[in-house]
Order: structure tokens, then C-alpha cells, then sequence
């Protein structure tokens, strides 16, 4: 089950991946799989290359 917005009816409906209808108008709404939100990271986390300990060259 996805939620999805259907372009017919400009509601956001609850559908299912196998048949994505819109439960109003029957229209086909389309599904994204993939999240929008990108992965977090910290800049004050240490980096590979911050371990500590000074580099002589």
C-alpha cells in the first residue's frame, strides 16, 4: 500500500502497489518507491581521514 496523490481528482488516496486505481475516479495514479528524502550526515562527525593523529608529510 502507497499513499500517492491522483491527478484526476487531486486528492491524496491510499492505493496498492500491484494496482495503483484511485478509489474515486478509477484513474491510474502513479506510485513513486522511492523516497524524496536524501541521508542525513553530520559535519562534526569524524571523517575517514580525521583520525587523530597528525600526518608527518
Amino acid at each position: 500500500m502507497a499513499v500517492a496523490g491522483c491527478p484526476v481528482c487531486l486528492l491524496y488516496v491510499l492505493v496498492s502497489a500491484v494496482d495503483p486505481r484511485c478509489p474515486r475516479c478509477a484513474a491510474h495514479v502513479p506510485v513513486h518507491n522511492e523516497p524524496k528524502k536524501r541521508p542525513k550526515f553530520d559535519l562534526n562527525s569524524p571523517t575517514q581521514l580525521d583520525d587523530g593523529v597528525d600526518d608527518p608529510n
